[in-house]
């Protein structure tokens, strides 16, 4: 009987591992490359969180953190850490860092400001819960504060002094040591800062100190124009519905008292009495991130919803009905 053997030839078993070995050559560097944007990818979400949560919690508890703990939760303590110093000129410097192996060069492509500069530790406290050490640092992160707001590189911050020519003379402001005042007999005030009407996403912190009388004020966010005529979104602490609101405005229109998209109440919202005490300091936090806004108000997220109607624009505050308050400070990160 013929026997039928079949199997590879030399031949075709060499042309085989060739083309083996040619997908393996073009695969290999294509699955790293993938692999450290992924590592680069995640440290820098981390680190951003990281700092992010630093600036929160300076504006919600009017303090400065000293645990990690208090500013996110399951990240590895042995690769991330936090560390401040006292600057001669009263200022504080935070450095949320990593060890993480992550490729640098991919991290500047989504956060530019960082670096690998590895600080003295002798000048710097550690945040309990984290890494306590700079020792094999692979990238930082440095945010300065004052005591009136974040300062340095990528800030934003809109300080006291810039505020002068950012109003129209029709719905003037006064600047004081206080902040940001109305001006005597004005029904309704309101502006935009000096900013970049093209910013899409960051953001906004305000402390506003809130004495009565009126029926409310608010903040403007990717809003562009002037005084007269401004479009954008406008969130409310809107006594007259006692509620949190927030309004589309178009050509400096509001819409009309019933005219708003979203709304809690301020009872909903936790707030004794139902409405906002008087005096009292308030803490907001706006967050606009492609299409998705919310709003903080002391800590309590008070509105959170999607709306495609503007993708950029600045910041600006309002005012109506005579309503007392003072914004003691804006600051845009």
């Amino acid at each position: 009987m013929k026997r039928n053997n079949k199997g590879f030839s030399l031949i075709e078993l060499l042309i085989t591992l060739a083309i083996i070995a040619a997908l393996v050559a073009v695969v290999t560097p294509l699955a790293m490359n993938a692999i450290r944007s992924a590592k680069a990818t995640k440290a820098s979400a981390n680190l951003k969180s990281i700092s992010n949560s630093i600036y929160n919690y300076f504006y919600v508890e009017n303090d400065l953190p000293t645990d990690m703990n208090e500013l996110v939760r399951d990240l590895n303590e042995e690769t991330y850490g936090v560390a401040y110093k006292e600057n001669e000129d009263g200022t504080f410097e935070y450095v949320a860092f990593t060890s993480d192996n992550a490729d640098l060069s991919k991290m500047h492509e989504l956060l530019p400001n960082i670096s690998s500069t590895i600080p003295e530790d002798e000048e710097y406290t550690f945040l309990s819960n984290g890494r306590d050490t700079f020792e094999n640092l692979v990238a930082k992160y440095i945010l300065t504060f004052s005591e009136n707001g974040l300062v340095g590189p990528g800030a934003g911050n809109l300080i006291k002094s810039d505020i002068s020519d950012t109003f129209s003379d029709q719905h003037d402001w006064e600047i004081t040591e206080e902040g940001y005042i109305t001006l005597d007999g004005d029904y309704q005030s309101r502006g935009i800062f000096n900013g970049d009407e093209t910013a899409e996403n960051y953001t906004v912190n305000v402390v506003a100190t809130y004495l009565g009388d009126g029926n409310g004020y608010g903040i403007y966010v990717r809003a562009s124009g002037t005084a007269s005529n401004i479009n954008g979104y406008c969130f409310q602490v809107d006594e007259h519905f006692s509620q949190f609101i927030v309004r589309i405005v178009n050509n400096g229109n509001e819409g009309g008292v019933n005219n708003y998209i979203h709304g809690l109440t301020f009872s909903a919202a936790g707030l004794s009495a139902g409405l906002p005490q008087r005096p009292e300091k308030h803490n907001i936090s706006i967050t606009a991130n492609g299409n998705h806004f919310t709003m903080k108000f002391n800590g309590v997220k008070v509105l959170d919803f999607y709306d495609d109607t503007f993708s950029q624009g600045w910041v600006g505050l309002r005012q109506w009905d005579y309503t007392d308050v003072i914004f003691e400070s804006v600051n845009v990160n």
